[in-house]
């Protein structure tokens, strides 16, 4: 079953943020909790997880 992430709310009115760095390649098994991706916004950089377990078929946001 494909499942697609959406950046999950940041907190504090913030409506969008930039990747910096993916911490996984396409095609990789992931795990829940394992570093997904960082993210700058205007005030800080933030690491999001991964939300579930799989295989990370495709990015549809590339870095900057």
């Amino acid at each position: 079953m494909l499942k697609e992430f959406c950046l999950p709310d940041l907190g504090e009115g913030l409506a969008s943020a930039k990747i910096t760095q993916w911490h996984v390649e396409e095609g990789q098994a992931i795990k829940v909790d394992q570093l997904l991706c960082s993210v700058e916004t205007t005030k800080a950089i933030v690491d999001i997880p991964v939300p579930y377990s799989g295989k990370l078929i495709s990015f549809s946001v590339p870095t900057g």
